[in-house]
């Protein structure tokens, strides 16, 4: 059972007059703290505030509910990992590359920031519910990418948005079992996923 959040006495001795953008971000921050110590059922919005030293009304300023702010650090959560990632998929930046091998350096990308955020990821995918919403963003990134792949011929034509939600689920499935090791296995996750790229590019 997930311990409950430490009390922090500190919380206000650390409180500090910050912006608009400022304070959302903090709440955020304390939101991902909450989470990893409470879970995603125990995690109440009081918990939010102390970790993230704000007075308790405050993260209702900026989200209108528990479920509204779990929403925004999934959507944070994948905005980060593609800005971690998704260079590896853009031409200009590897115009000669095969577009395989950009996408396996891509998903060595993501496996290492879920491996980074193992305890964050852990939670925020507990709900198979939630998965196709946080994979979103990386699903329109490897869609544009699969497009751009199709229309030079590097791809036979196709759908390229059927093409990348088969293949983001399967690179997901192939990471948790990766993940939940006391040793992530990360040449596993790789052999995995790049035979599933290779059937996609064959």
């Amino acid at each position: 059972m997930p311990a409950a959040v430490p009390n922090r006495r500190r919380s206000s001795a650390r409180r500090v007059r910050l912006g608009s953008q400022a304070r959302r971000d903090a709440i955020l921050d304390g939101a991902r703290e909450a989470l990893i110590h409470g879970g995603l059922d125990r995690t109440t919005m009081d918990d939010v505030a102390a970790a993230a030293g704000v007075a308790k009304g405050t993260p209702y300023l900026y989200f209108s509910s528990k479920a509204d702010l779990i929403r925004a650090v999934r959507y944070e959560y994948g905005r980060e990992l593609i800005e971690r990632g998704g260079a590896v998929l853009d031409p200009e930046l590897a115009p000669s590359d095969p577009a395989a091998q950009r996408l396996e350096r891509f998903a060595a990308s993501i496996f290492d920031f879920a491996v980074q955020h193992r305890e964050l990821h852990h939670v925020l995918f507990q709900d198979g519910a939630s998965e196709g919403e946080q994979l979103a963003p990386v699903v329109v990134t490897v869609e544009r990418f699969l497009g751009t792949a199709m229309a030079s011929g590097e791809l036979a034509p196709g759908n390229p948005r059927f093409l990348a939600d088969v293949l983001v689920a399967g690179a997901h499935a192939a990471m948790l079992p990766s993940l939940h090791r006391r040793e992530p296995d990360r040449e596993a996750f790789l052999a995995l996923t790049r035979d599933l790229i290779n059937r996609l590019f064959r």
